[in-house]
């Protein structure tokens, strides 16, 4: 007979179709131990029950139930293709319990994107009171100047210096990253500070690589005194405030760095301005997963404080 040729066919062709469904007659029967308890149980009639399994018996191309005078028997068949589906039936129900765990335990991975400078300044140093905090939390941190992807999964958690421009996520502003012009104490006692920016043509300047475009650091330098030179420019926050540091130039940095560096003099403040709006973005999926909110909440917190330093 072609029996099990042509049972296997379909059910290979789509197996999800109507597979369950049949399934769950089947453990209502097994569990019962008749057609006419599973019927009352399932809340079907007995007739529909017997329909249902005869075509998964069809199906599987196996006889899964003998039919007796005290009830029904699983066949050897019956018995094996019982335990996996009461395995499966175990590992679905315990589906809604693994989301509800996974989102309300202080646990798990949280991915979190952040410009390299306020990320190495900053966020870096206070990871290890959150590490001590929810050491089960397990923080993966990506540096650098190109914008990840959140609707993409990039990352679960973005520090970003500018507009958002996307509706799907959700965040706070922190305030405005404020930048100023600083130099080195031991550059300013060898090549004097200037007083104008016409003075900044005698200077060296550390600025920003044209690939970033106009950032409001560039262009307020650029508009401050475009004849100044340039000796060196970098795609990163850190090599520009190290090289101030090295007494290499006068160079427009975040005041979340200059200010706090005691080897660093900001100089013409009141003819140099540039700041731009500072955010804190998630996903909507998983903005009320627990560690995530936990790991939001210390970042709104410790983002806000550097700020406003």
């Amino acid at each position: 007979m072609n029996t099990h040729a042509g049972a296997t066919a379909p059910l290979a062709q789509n197996p999800a179709r109507n597979r369950w469904d049949m399934f769950r007659y089947f453990l209502g029967v097994a569990r019962a131990g008749s057609l006419a308890r599973a019927a009352v149980l399932l809340g079907e009639s007995q007739p529909t029950v017997s329909r249902r399994i005869s075509e998964l018996e069809t199906q599987l191309g196996a006889r899964l139930l003998e039919r007796r005078s005290t009830g029904i028997a699983l066949t050897d068949q019956g018995r094996r293709i019982l335990a996996h589906i009461e395995k499966a039936e175990r590992e679905l129900m315990a589906v809604p319990q693994a989301l509800s765990t996974s989102d309300e335990c202080a646990a798990g991975p949280v991915n979190i994107a952040a410009p390299s400078g306020f990320g190495t300044v900053v966020l870096a140093p206070a990871l290890g009171r959150f590490a001590r905090q929810y050491p089960e939390i397990e923080v993966d941190l990506r540096l650098g100047t190109s914008k990840v992807s959140l609707p993409n999964y990039e990352a679960d958690i973005a520090l970003r210096i500018g507009d958002p421009m996307h509706a799907s996520l959700v965040g706070r502003r922190l305030g405005a990253v404020r930048f100023s012009l600083y130099a080195s104490t031991g550059y300013l006692a060898e090549r004097g500070r200037p007083e104008t920016p016409s003075d900044l043509v005698d200077h060296d300047l550390v600025t920003t690589s044209h690939e970033l475009g106009a950032v409001p650091q560039a262009v307020a330098l650029e508009r401050l005194c475009p004849i100044a030179k340039r000796w060196l420019r970098t795609n990163s926050i850190v090599v520009q405030a190290q090289l101030t540091r090295d007494g290499m130039g006068i160079a427009p940095l975040p005041r979340y760095i200059g200010a706090p560096d005691p080897g660093l003099v900001e100089v013409l403040p009141e003819d140099f301005e540039a700041s731009e709006a500072f955010w804190l973005l998630t996903r909507r999926d998983v903005r009320n997963v627990l560690r995530v909110r936990l790991a939001l909440d210390f970042m709104l917190e410790i983002g806000k404080e550097a700020l406003e330093r």
